[in-house]
């Protein structure tokens, strides 16, 4: 079993790139590993807005998890 945290993406490029970015650091952990994306058992992510949602599910669905991870649990906080 392996447990992969703590992946972002650069803080200066935007929300697709960081988050293409992050997802392909764990992808290649994950390769280093001896094992692949199509074998994730779990994912949490953290964002900023519920409408970056859209995204994640796309760029999840490119890396071939999203049918392990659905149905997915949405919780929003709003922080001031």
């Amino acid at each position: 079993m392996v447990f992969v945290s703590g992946q972002i993406g650069n803080g200066d490029a935007g929300f697709n790139e960081e988050l293409r970015q992050a997802l392909d650091n764990i992808s290649a952990i994950l390769k280093q590993a001896g094992t692949s994306m199509k074998k994730v058992l779990n994912v949490t992510v953290y964002l900023q807005s519920m409408q970056q949602l859209e995204i994640l599910y796309k760029y999840i669905a490119l890396c071939e998890i999203l049918q392990i991870i659905s149905p997915w649990e949405k919780t929003q906080i709003n922080a001031s």
